[in-house]
């Protein structure tokens, strides 16, 4: 899995797909902001309707990208990648999956395809704790500590956090206590991956400057779902004001918006590590230094002098500026013959 972050189509594909995710929080955010005391009017339905179709637009691109990074192991025969990176391709289907028919479903409840996607997650989660488990292996034969494989394991329980809060059914306003326990569930995950990867850059396991950008949109996203939790505390019950419902779930979506897009600057800036470096500008070689006759810098190049007066001539130059003179078209003179050696 290590080839994702290392292929630049891959993460081309990874900064597509946040900031798909954060406009499917701005949708979201926005339909809820500009709610109207007759209901969802017709702007804010349609904004409800795309935010889904946006999250799937984001899951279809981490698809792609495990897809032609797998390729790309694939015709190099490294088998055991090839396996990883189809496991996390179905892992990732099963996410699409259900995000394309929560977006299909319209404002009908689609609790399926959160388990749907629950799963896609729990699929990482495995996927990480066998990386654990491998790496726990080696650095028990080299004598080392277990120092890396401690943190795929907590990556692995983040993902597991993730996966129960994206199974949970979506609460209604009267569902207080469900929202504000989806809520901690999912800053619990969005923290401890944040903690892991931090970890590891102080560790120096991690040496990219770009994991602090992905750390801190981690942590974005942490407070965006801590103000989602409060907000639930007030807003949900029996008897929500409208006010209240604007506010309440329109701020962490829009605060989800920020934390989505820094970790989509996270890619921007690896995508920039990863491009290739420009080779410098080709530039015809000039004349051996043994041919370069010191001249003032107002004469540029090389130029000849008139016959009559003996004054410069641009090469481009009918007559002489000085005296007036006609000159013959110019020719260069053949450059002394530097000494044998």
């Amino acid at each position: 899995m290590i080839a994702l972050v290392r292929s630049r189509t891959a993460v081309t594909m990874g900064l597509v797909a946040a900031f798909a995710v954060a406009l499917s929080s701005l949708f979201g955010g926005l339909a809820y902001a500009i709610l109207s005391g007759a209901g969802a009017g017709h702007a804010s339905r349609g904004l409800l309707l795309a935010s889904p179709w946006a999250y799937f637009t984001g899951a279809l691109a981490v698809l792609v990208a495990i897809f032609l990074v797998g390729w790309q192991e694939l015709l190099e025969r490294r088998w055991t990648h090839v396996w990883e990176l189809c496991a996390a391709a179905f892992s990732t289907l099963l996410v699409a999956v259900g995000a394309l028919v929560s977006a299909a479903a319209g404002f009908k409840p689609a609790n399926a395809a959160n388990v749907v996607a629950a799963l896609g997650l729990g699929g990482w989660a495995v996927l990480l704790l066998v990386g654990a488990a491998r790496v726990a292996l080696a650095e028990r034969a080299a004598g080392a500590p277990q120092r890396e494989a401690v943190l795929w394991l907590g990556a692995s329980g983040a993902l597991v956090f993730l996966a129960v809060a994206q199974g949970l059914p979506e609460p209604s306003l009267s569902a207080a206590t469900l929202a504000i326990a989806t809520a901690v569930i999912w800053a619990v995950g969005f923290g401890a991956l944040a903690i892991v990867l931090g970890a590891s850059y102080i560790r120096g396991l991690i040496t990219s400057k770009v994991l602090p950008w992905l750390v801190l949109g981690l942590w974005i996203l942490v407070a965006s779902e801590l103000v989602s939790a409060v907000a639930s505390g007030l807003v949900f019950g029996p008897h929500p004001t409208l006010l209240s419902v604007r506010l309440g779930l329109s701020i962490p979506s829009f605060v989800g918006v920020v934390g989505w897009l820094v970790v989509a600057v996270a890619a921007w800036v690896r995508v920039g590590h990863l491009l290739p470096a420009a080779s410098p500008a080709w530039q015809e070689p000039g004349p051996p230094s043994a041919w370069i006759t010191p001249v003032p810098s107002s004469t540029p190049g090389w130029w000849q002098r008139c016959a009559g007066c003996g004054a410069p001539v641009v090469p481009e130059s009918r007559f002489c500026p000085q005296c007036g003179r006609p000159v013959s078209p110019w020719t260069p003179t053949q450059p002394p013959q530097a000494p044998p050696i």
